[in-house]
């Protein structure tokens, strides 16, 4: 008998032992006994996992795992913002040789649509092209040079200058008045204003404003109006800015020259091309490059107008004129009811106020109630549901 036979034969005899043992009943209780085991031991792995993430949730891990996070983020954003600033940096440098190879690669790729008279043309222009613009650079360097001997270097500079200017005065009507001509003779403009009436006294007649003016002033003009502007009403404060964007201008400036060059090549090219996907390809490029024109023509734009127009901030207030004359002797009585007068008339003051602002801004502050107050309830019943789970 090989091994085989005798691992079968094993086997029979055991089969034969299991069926001559007689059957047993299981007891009654058998059933639940296992149901309730099983349960229990469900529960102590329910258990187990909520310790688990009790453990997790102590003050000193949150701590540690929100530091990580909030490290990883900061290292991902450095590291975008790096990778950002590179890759721009590199296809700015690379954007007077994307069109050579675009050139290169329409030359070989769709040599079949040119014939040989059009490959010449095409390969002369992409040839004399970059030389002329090395020709135009040299010469405007020079001439930027010779022009550096008689030209002031401030005239070329491209500088924003903003002030900001807070006044007080008895007429503002007539102050406001006072600037909008002070910007019409300096051949200047006003560029927005507002005004309203922040305290009334109908039966009295006083009205007093707040109100604010935005002028633009030519740059010239722009030192002699702030000062006539100051002199006009009492200045409670002032505030001046500058902005040199002199190096942003001038590298805006030699994109656009390069992408005019790149512009005027593929135009040359697309005279010469004979098949529609040639076509196509240039007229997607060409529609590229001049986006990027008009983009780039929009900001300089916009910069010359705020080199050439300064801006003033001027915010004015009406006041009441509270000299009042005072006699020579005052007695205790008469000092205590005027300091009782005044603290009633701040009060007043500050009530009516008070009162306007929360007129104006009722809305908000109701949605803001709505808003945290369901954040509040929510947060509230989370919590006494994750209690109540912990208790189970």
């Amino acid at each position: 008998m090989n091994q085989k036979d005798k691992e079968i034969y094993d086997f029979d005899e055991i089969e034969k032992k299991l069926k001559s043992l007689p059957e047993k009943d299981l007891p009654v209780d058998f059933h639940s006994n296992l149901m309730s085991k099983i349960y229990k031991s469900k529960e102590e792995e329910k258990m187990k996992w909520w310790d688990s993430i009790l453990k997790m949730l102590r003050p000193r891990e949150i701590s540690i795992v929100a530091a990580v996070l909030l490290l990883t983020i900061v290292v991902i954003a450095q590291t975008a913002g790096v990778i950002g600033v590179n890759n721009k940096n590199q296809s700015e440098m690379m954007l007077g040789q994307s069109l050579s190879n675009y050139d290169s690669t329409v030359s070989g790729g769709m040599s079949n649509s040119f014939s040989g008279d059009m490959f010449a043309n095409s390969t002369a222009v992409s040839e004399e092209a970059p030389q002329a613009a090395m020709r135009s650079e040299k010469k405007m360097d020079l001439d930027s040079v010779m022009n550096q001997k008689v030209v002031n270097p401030e005239d070329n500079l491209k500088i924003i200058k903003t002030a900001n200017i807070t006044l007080e005065t008895l007429d503002f009507d007539g102050v406001l008045q006072t600037i909008r001509n002070l910007s019409k003779n300096s051949g200047g403009y006003v560029e927005n204003s507002s005004s309203y009436i922040y305290e009334s006294h109908p039966d009295k007649g006083e009205y007093l404003k707040k109100g604010n003016i935005k002028v633009r002033i030519p740059k010239e003009q722009y030192e002699s109006i702030k000062t006539e502007v100051g002199n006009i009403g009492k200045v409670i404060s002032t505030s001046e800015g500058t902005e040199n964007v002199t190096e942003n201008y001038v590298e805006i400036e030699s994109k656009t020259k390069t992408l005019e060059i790149q512009q005027e090549r593929l135009l040359d090219i697309m005279k010469k091309a004979t098949k529609v996907e040639e076509l196509i390809q240039l007229e997607a490029r060409l529609s590229e490059i001049r986006s990027q024109l008009e983009s780039y023509k929009s900001q300089m734009k916009n910069w010359d107008k705020l080199v050439a127009y300064s801006t003033i901030y001027v915010d004015l207030t009406q006041v009441r004129n509270l000299e009042i004359v005072q006699p020579v002797d005052k007695n205790l009585m008469q000092r205590i009811g005027e300091s009782f007068s005044s603290s009633i008339n701040n009060i007043r003051m500050t009530t009516e106020d008070l009162a306007v602002w929360f007129a104006g801004n009722i809305i908000i502050i109701i949605i803001n109630i709505i808003i945290y107050g369901a954040l509040i309830i929510i947060v509230i019943m989370g919590t006494k549901k994750v209690i109540k789970m912990i208790k189970k």
